[in-house]
């Protein structure tokens, strides 16, 4: 500061003002965060080409298709994973590019399992049912939840930016009054401080600022009045 003093309750008053619009920033940043995400997540790695057990490959990457539809009608945000499969993972790529691993679906080992496998899948799509069906009473319940949210954010945000309106009001009334009470000190030929010159500075930077944030928040409550 030079060392001059300045009114620390204006001081602040000017920083709580100040405050708020940072939030335009941080809105920005998260933006771009998120355009980033969605990016990366598009760039889907390239499944293993299948030499043997074709079959099983089709079969395992219909069943991913499935279950990404499902996940997508659930999806709440750009940070969900995509379902994994073991078609890109490295660590199965012998399962389909080794001779030795091709599955003899003739064999009788393979045929005393089949029944069990049968039945596994069909209890499986009952409980996939199953699940689909809380999943979407779960959905519906946080859609109404989210709307909940949405509807309280709106009123505290409107009355943030009331309250906000209010402070900015009184300040410029402070500045006004100081500017007043100098131009009564020079008309009486008063001694001036440097604080108070400082201030009187200090207070025709801010206040086309201040003015204009006003006017903003003034014009933006008058159009939400309007609007159905």
């Amino acid at each position: 500061m030079h060392g001059y003093f300045m009114n620390i309750r204006l001081y602040n008053q000017a920083k709580s003002v100040a405050e708020p619009f940072a939030f335009a920033e941080y809105r920005k940043k998260k933006l771009h965060e998120k355009i980033y995400l969605k990016r990366v997540k598009s760039r889907v790695p390239m499944p293993i080409a299948s030499i043997v057990n074709k079959d099983l490959a089709e079969k395992l990457q219909q069943n991913k298709s499935e279950l990404n539809i499902k996940n997508k009608k659930k999806q709440k945000s750009l940070e969900n994973k995509e379902t994994p499969s073991i078609l890109i993972d490295t660590r199965f790529q012998s399962l389909f590019t080794n001779l030795d691993m091709q599955i003899d679906a003739n064999h009788k080992y393979f045929k005393s399992i089949a029944p069990l496998v049968s039945r596994l899948n069909k209890q499986t799509a009952v409980e996939d049912e199953s699940i689909s069906n809380e999943n979407e009473e779960e959905e519906r319940e946080d859609n109404l939840i989210d709307d909940i949210l949405t509807s309280e954010e709106e009123k505290e945000t409107t009355h943030r930016k009331t309250k906000l309106l209010e402070q900015l009001v009184k300040l410029i009334d402070e500045i006004d009054h100081f500017e007043a009470m100098f131009r009564n000190k020079v008309v009486r030929h008063e001694v001036i401080s440097i604080d108070e010159l400082d201030q009187l500075m200090r207070n025709a930077v801010a206040r086309p600022r201040i003015v204009e944030d006003k006017e903003k928040l003034r014009l933006e409550r008058n159009r939400r009045n309007i609007e159905p």
